[in-house]
């Protein structure tokens, strides 16, 4: 499997939800989240969010928030799959994945963000990561003109 993650925003054929609020609702529409095997616990979530704001803009705080995290949820993840392991085993057949969520750059470019881990999890199991997939920059918009050739 192709693996790439990016930001909620990305559209694109091979997206995977995988954040907790989309699975869920997905999973109460009767329709298929497989992204669910690497979304974040409900209580996880909360608690994360929650010392992200604690920590404000203080590097010490964040690097502690993310490393306490970031372990939690790597637990999380490993007891799921010993659980049931055919989610996981699902997600790896498709041919390729872009595993979203919706931390923004700030965060993706510092690492802190679920789905760098759970790549990590996926690439252990054989998937070929390409990296963070960038949105694509809407165009700038055009300046209308007016029917006698000025612009508005």
């Amino acid at each position: 499997m192709i693996l790439w993650t990016g930001q909620y925003r990305l559209s694109h054929p091979a997206r995977i939800d995988i954040t907790r609020a989309g699975c869920n609702a997905l999973t109460r529409a009767g329709k298929p989240a497989p992204g669910a095997i690497l979304a974040p616990s409900a209580d996880l979530l909360a608690w994360g969010l929650g010392a992200r704001q604690r920590a404000g803009k203080d590097p010490v705080a964040l690097a502690a928030m993310w490393s306490r995290y970031e372990a939690d949820y790597l637990r999380e993840v490993r007891e799921r799959i010993a659980r049931d392991r055919r989610p996981l085993d699902a997600l790896l057949a498709l041919p390729e994945v872009v595993a979203c969520c919706y931390c923004g750059p700030e965060y993706a470019k510092i690492g802190h963000c679920h789905r760098f881990p759970g790549a990590r999890v996926l690439v252990a199991e054989g998937a070929d990561y390409r990296g963070e997939m960038a949105v694509p920059e809407a165009p700038k918009a055009a300046r209308q003109l007016d029917l006698f050739g000025g612009a508005k």
